[in-house]
């Protein structure tokens, strides 16, 4: 008597499933794919597109066959080769590193096997990612003297666990006794600021750095010239700077570093136009 009280009610439910349940192949065009044999052939129309029907789980999918297409294989079996503008660019650092290996490695090589056995960097520099503002070209550094982190904005976000790692490696294990913050001009994450954008992460990654285009905003009236708006920019640039100093102080590692004197903070400021580096303060 308790068996049927258990069988019955679990037979409903099943049968239940099973009725709401699409049938499999869930992809079906044309017995393209055969889900249950896991088999596919690139043999599909020239027009037309795999649906995926409604069933309980979802409204259902359209996709194109022109994108199943351009992800399977030719009849060869043989990869799509990648396009000739990407491999020729890799050729082009391949090449620039045999250049770089025949003089400039070579030329130090005492050096740069001393290198490879450890590092000692005296500043730790959080500088954009702008590709005209590389720290060791425009401050003629050498190998092993700037431990270097770089993101877009030369942003410090608050309780970011990346640059909480990089801080503490850099002050703990490297004893850096410099840290850098560098802007630069004609920054395009400071330009983002004044756009409504759509993106997915850009907007989220600026709101730290919305307070530097708010106290400019504050302290000066609206550009109206390009001048004015040339130089309002570069006001935002630099107030950036001063604040990812501040966004800096509220890591306890940095702020413990600096109370007890064993780290400095500075920021900096690129100018590409005249290639200057010069102080914020």
């Amino acid at each position: 008597m308790h068996l049927k009280k258990i069988i019955w009610p679990t037979l409903v439910l099943l049968i239940g499933v099973i009725s709401t349940a699409q049938a499999v192949p869930v992809f079906s065009w044309d017995g393209a794919v055969d889900l249950l044999g896991m088999k596919a052939t690139n043999t599909l129309p020239a027009m037309g597109a795999i649906v995926v029907p409604t069933s309980m789980y979802g409204q259902g999918l359209v996709i194109p066959f022109s994108q199943v297409q351009s992800a399977l294989p030719d009849n060869g079996g043989d990869q799509r080769e990648e396009p000739a503008q990407n491999s020729t660019l890799v050729e082009e650092l391949l090449q620039g590193n045999q250049k770089f290996r025949d003089g400039v490695y070579n030329s130090s090589i005492e050096r740069n096997l001393e290198l490879s056995a450890g590092q000692d960097p005296g500043v730790l520099w959080i500088g954009c990612s702008d590709s005209r503002s590389d720290p060791e070209r425009i401050t003629s550094a050498g190998p092993g003297e700037l431990f270097v982190t770089r993101n877009v904005g030369n942003i410090v976000p608050n309780h970011d666990w990346s640059l909480a790692t990089v801080l503490e490696y850099s002050i703990n294990y490297l004893n850096v006794r410099e840290i850098i913050i560098c802007g630069h001009s004609d920054c395009g994450a400071m330009k983002a600021l004044d756009k409504d954008l759509h993106d997915p992460y850009i907007p989220l990654w600026l709101n730290d750095a919305r307070e530097a285009k708010t106290r400019v905003d504050s302290r000066y009236p609206r550009p109206k010239t390009l001048e004015e708006i040339k130089e309002r920019n570069r006001q935002v640039e630099l107030e950036n700077v001063r604040l990812q100093v501040e966004h800096l102080m509220t890591y306890p590692s940095i702020k413990t570093a600096v109370n007890e004197g064993r780290v400095h903070i500075q920021g900096l400021y690129y100018d590409l136009a005249t290639g200057t580096l010069s102080r914020v303060t």
